[in-house]
């Protein structure tokens, strides 16, 4: 595959599925070293698991548009294209629940004057996961910028 927008998306795609099982794995490990009420366990425990389903669902498509390419697909193709946009929509999906966890631990924190530590164990793992979303969307914007305008997507 001689195309390094898309080489570089792949990549990025790559990385930020990584980073989200990394920052999930280091949440989930720290989390029972924390003495956090209800419902915020329950919630900080669903979005690492739901964070760890979108690495392997973007592994997985990652792996087979590497395949298609691989039997020649050409990188400008429009099942290239979809798949490229379906990787940035799995990975931008989850964005807002990771952010609806951090902003209420954030609210719990102005009201609550508790779980600090909670709360800047999330933040700082989800802005890891925000700095690795915002290089796949800059990545596929390269990619469609390399299409030109007759792209398909």
């Amino acid at each position: 595959m001689a195309h390094p927008p898309l080489e570089a998306f792949l990549s990025a795609a790559s990385a930020c599925a990584h980073s989200m099982l990394e920052s999930a794995t280091y949440i989930e490990d720290e989390l029972p070293k924390l003495a956090l009420p209800e419902p915020f366990q329950g919630r900080i425990s669903a979005v690492c698991s739901v964070l760890v389903g979108t690495k392997h669902d973007i592994v997985t498509e990652v792996g087979e548009l590497y395949e298609l390419m691989g039997l020649g697909e050409p990188p400008e193709s429009s099942t290239v294209q979809r798949r490229v946009e379906r990787i940035v929509r799995w990975l931008g999906d989850d964005m807002p629940k990771l952010h609806a966890v951090v902003k209420g631990l954030e609210e719990a924190v102005a009201t609550q004057g508790v779980i600090g530590s909670a709360y800047i164990l999330v933040a700082e793992s989800a802005v890891n996961v925000y700095r690795s979303f915002a290089e796949v969307s800059d990545a596929a914007a390269r990619y469609r910028a390399a299409l030109g305008p007759g792209a398909v997507a």
